[in-house]
């Protein structure tokens, strides 16, 4: 079975270039399955499996009836196993394989719900909570102004380079999935947060330090320690919750990814169209020529900026200095 499996992950890591995270996933969700494909049919072997698609059929019952998953987890992990049985069969790797158990497979039936976001008067309340309750609130405040700004995923945020930013144009440049690169533009509150978190890194107040690298590393954000934050995001999930919880804002599912959601419903209700959202928020691959910050189309950077309801929301350090010096008295 070891041999099957290493020529997919060398697939979705090589040809694919999916994210070690993603991989790491896509790893844990086949031997799960393997493991259960074994423990009930500990003769046979993977060409009977693909052969059978009851097999598939129980581990499913299984996921839903004993593990309890939803469906939307059912159907990630339906589709990671359906990716590899079909490579397996692509590749020509192995002529053994003749079919796919996933042929007649069907996904479950997701219930459509409204996704959790913040409106504008919770992320600024948000923001403003970092400045008061943050001990690195120079560093928390650009990371959430740029999340809010930018509607990036958390991985894009984590592994974000000094050599992605342009904060003269006020545009970074993301990786998403698969390494597919887009130009996004910062709102002028966020190019401001990010430009201060990047030039006061001597100054002695933890509140207002800025970035300190402890070992050679162009990551743009880094953690307490002047360390890149963890490839898997728990340290920046955390850090949200913890911030959002002390600003009175948090909500049950809140994630980085929420933030995502926030930012696109925050464009949509005011009047950034479908197709511009769906550009920004990198579901559609941008034209290699799109990789210069000066073919970046104006009228969208210009909208994100007019229409985003955060654009020049600064939060007043001298109000937040002197709340916080009367508390001391």
């Amino acid at each position: 079975m070891q041999k099957y499996l290493e020529s997919y992950i060398y697939h979705i890591s090589i040809e694919r270039n999916l994210s070690k995270g993603t991989i790491g996933n896509y790893k844990k969700e086949i031997e799960a399955f393997m493991e259960f494909f074994k423990s009930k049919w500990p003769e046979q072997d993977i060409v009977y499996l693909c052969e059978h698609e009851e097999v598939i059929k129980k581990y499913l019952y299984k996921l839903v009836e004993v593990n309890k998953n939803k469906a939307r987890t059912v159907n990630r992990k339906t589709t990671i196993l359906r990716g590899f049985f079909n490579h397996l069969i692509i590749s020509k790797e192995f002529p053994e394989i003749k079919s796919t158990p996933m042929l007649n497979i069907k996904g479950q039936k997701v219930e459509k719900t409204i996704p959790i976001f913040l409106s504008a008067e919770q992320c600024e309340q948000f923001l403003y909570g970092i400045k008061f309750f943050s001990r690195y609130a120079t560093r928390d405040y650009a990371i959430f102004q740029v999340f809010l700004s930018t509607g990036a995923r958390l991985t894009e945020i984590a592994k974000l380079e000094l050599n992605q930013v342009n904060l003269h144009a006020g545009i970074i440049k993301l990786y998403g999935k698969g390494r597919k690169e887009r130009l996004v533009a910062l709102t002028e509150s966020a190019a401001e947060a990010l430009k201060l978190y990047l030039s006061c890194g001597d100054n002695k107040d933890p509140a207002k330090k800025g970035r300190v690298p402890k070992l050679g590393t162009n990551i743009v954000f880094l953690n307490k320690y002047g360390k890149p934050f963890d490839e898997t995001g728990k340290g920046m999930y955390m850090l949200l919750i913890d911030l959002a919880k002390r600003s009175g804002i948090y909500k049950k599912g809140l994630s980085p990814h929420k933030l995502r959601h926030t930012f696109a419903t925050l464009l949509l209700s005011n009047g950034c169209n479908i197709v511009e959202l769906q550009k920004l928020l990198g579901h559609t691959s941008l034209n290699s020529t799109e990789i210069y910050t000066h073919i970046l189309d104006e009228d969208m950077l210009n909208r994100v900026r007019s229409t985003h309801p955060l654009n020049k929301k600064y939060i007043n350090d001298d109000f937040v200095s002197k709340i916080k010096n009367g508390k001391n008295k």
